[in-house]
């Protein structure tokens, strides 16, 4: 048997033995202080983006608050549950602010475009890169 191939039990073995590696710890639990600095900080209407930078400002030397916007994103939704999850979805940024559709007229400007017959193009090429 080649030594290269894959074996199937081997790593099914090294898939259970990872599993029960201890996993980092989260940042943002809920009840500690960086996650009620962060939720009251979402209800005032404040985006992930700025929280992650206002916090490295406000605890420059707490490593404990220094959370990315991702941290931020990945604690709303998937460390709380049931109402606290809904207002904190409701505090982000979204809806109406994003972009609209089209009405008719605006998606005629948008995509109308003179066709021109390749000859003139030709000649207005070379008329102009003489």
């Amino acid at each position: 048997m080649n030594p290269a191939a894959y074996d199937a039990a081997s790593a099914g073995r090294q898939a259970w033995k990872r599993l029960r590696l201890p996993q980092r710890s989260r940042k943002l639990l809920p009840h500690n202080a960086a996650f009620l600095a962060v939720t009251e900080l979402l209800r005032q209407g404040w985006s992930p983006q700025q929280i992650q930078g206002r916090l490295g400002e406000y605890y420059p030397d707490d490593p404990a608050y220094h959370v990315s916007h991702e941290t931020i994103y990945a604690a709303i939704y998937a460390m709380p549950r049931d109402e606290l999850r809904k207002e904190l979805t409701r505090c982000l940024r979204q809806g109406q602010d994003g972009r609209s559709a089209l009405n008719e007229e605006a998606r005629k400007c948008l995509f109308s475009f003179v066709m021109v017959p390749f000859c003139d193009f030709q000649r207005a090429a070379h008329d102009t890169y003489r």
